[in-house]
């Protein structure tokens, strides 16, 4: 099974194709990250386009479709689950969304500790949620999706013990506060961790394949969290978002 993944929520795009042969840890057949301050819609199909051209393959040789839902930036996210809804229904292919957050924190699998991604959500706010890493390749989410301030975050930190790792883009922003406030046990990922990969969407989302539990593209809707700018500014207006 080829699954394509992206993730458009950041400043950083990732992309990638994995074959997988049943429940293998598969094989990466390609795999890029872009940082640009160019909007993910204007390279995103393009890029698809020219790196299965690349392998050999057509968009028809695609068997399923990952894409993460954020949170992050509202306009990368749309972009991303709207290409990938169409992919999907067009080709008559699954396609499943998985948070964003999941994907960063599914890197530390084999840590045994706390695992917190933050998002730099903007407005001196972030998006983070707390997961526990077993040590042994898996993490199950402790708590909702979130959008704080820095202090808040350090509160529901402080509510755990043991060792914690950070992760994520708003590790350059607040990493370096919270290791002076939360102390020793807490470690700051190193740059290449930070960046949310769609490997990890991928490798995340292959149970569902294999389950068949896999999102309608009608009713796959973005997790972004926080009420738009649209939203705050006319109440009446509700976007529909996964929890």
């Amino acid at each position: 099974m080829k699954i394509l993944a992206a993730d458009t929520s950041t400043m950083t795009g990732s992309l990638a194709l994995v074959e997988f042969n049943g429940n293998d840890d598969g094989t990466v057949l390609f795999e890029e990250s872009i940082t640009s301050q160019v909007t993910h819609s204007r390279r995103l199909l393009a890029h698809i386009d020219y790196l299965l051209k690349e392998i050999g393959l057509s968009i028809s040789d695609v068997d399923g479709f990952v894409v993460g839902t954020g949170p992050g930036s509202f306009t990368g996210i749309r972009i991303g689950v709207t290409t990938f809804k169409s992919l999907a229904w067009g080709l008559r292919k699954p396609v499943k969304g998985i948070p964003s957050l999941d994907a960063l924190a599914r890197q530390f699998s084999f840590f045994r500790g706390l695992i917190c991604p933050v998002v730099d959500a903007r407005k001196k706010e972030f998006y983070w949620a707390l997961y526990e890493g077993s040590g042994q390749g898996t993490v199950s989410r402790t708590t909702e999706y979130s959008v704080t301030s820095a202090d808040l975050l350090i509160t529901a930190i402080d509510d755990f013990e043991g060792e914690i790792v950070l992760c994520g883009n708003g590790c350059s922003v607040i990493g370096e506060y919270l290791t002076a406030e939360l102390g020793g046990r807490v470690y700051k990922a190193p740059p290449e961790f930070n960046i949310i990969r769609a490997v990890h969407l991928a490798a995340a989302a292959l149970p569902d394949f294999i389950n068949n539990s896999t999102d309608d593209p009608v009713t796959l809707t973005p997790c972004y969290v926080r009420p738009s700018e649209a939203e705050l500014a006319n109440p009446d207006i509700k976007i529909p978002q996964s929890k």
